[in-house]
């Protein structure tokens, strides 16, 4: 997201296109507005994919050695 940013404010400042604003990933939108939505999107659900996503590497990661451990009684 970082790296997006600089770049969109980069092209926003001077006007020179790269490749975060090229017509096909834009869909259209000014470069404020693009910037914009990169912006709030870094805040908002971008993390919380990525929360998600490990969530659910840890859940089935958990559920298997739960499923594999042996199971160890007293004698």
């Amino acid at each position: 997201m970082t790296v997006e940013v600089i770049a969109l404010g980069y092209t926003w400042a001077t006007g020179h296109q790269t490749i975060f604003h090229a017509a096909e990933y834009s869909m259209g939108t000014s470069i404020g507005v693009h910037t914009l939505g990169h912006l709030i999107g870094g805040f908002t659900w971008e993390p919380l994919i990525g929360f998600v996503a490990m969530e659910l590497v840890w859940g089935i990661y958990a559920g298997g050695r739960s499923l594999l451990k042996p199971k160890i009684t007293a004698a």
